[in-house]
């Protein structure tokens, strides 16, 4: 009997497209923020991915453009780029 080589690769593509649909998922559950806000609001980190985040408060600010909302970190220190410093920013677009 042959080794069923196709089957095998079958098996790796489902098991990488269902871990896929998995990150995709708990990405979505990340970046769901909730309470009473101004034009900046702070997020008490309960659990995070990043163990360092873990219990601190994280500071955002927001801005509302028509059916854009824009939400950006406060200026920090680069993880990717030692000695620079970063401005994250996330964007959603309401759709009609």
């Amino acid at each position: 009997m042959e080794p069923r080589v196709g089957w095998a690769k079958q098996s790796v593509h489902a098991r990488t497209v269902g871990a896929l649909r998995f990150a995709h998922s708990t990405l979505l559950r990340i970046l769901c923020q909730q309470g009473k806000y101004g034009d900046k609001f702070t997020t008490k980190v309960d659990i995070s991915w990043n163990e360092l985040s873990t219990g601190v408060d994280q500071e955002r600010f927001f801005r509302v453009e028509g059916d854009r909302l824009t939400i950006r970190t406060a200026e920090q220190i680069s993880a990717v780029y030692p000695g620079k410093k970063a401005v994250g920013f996330l964007t959603w677009e309401r759709e009609r």
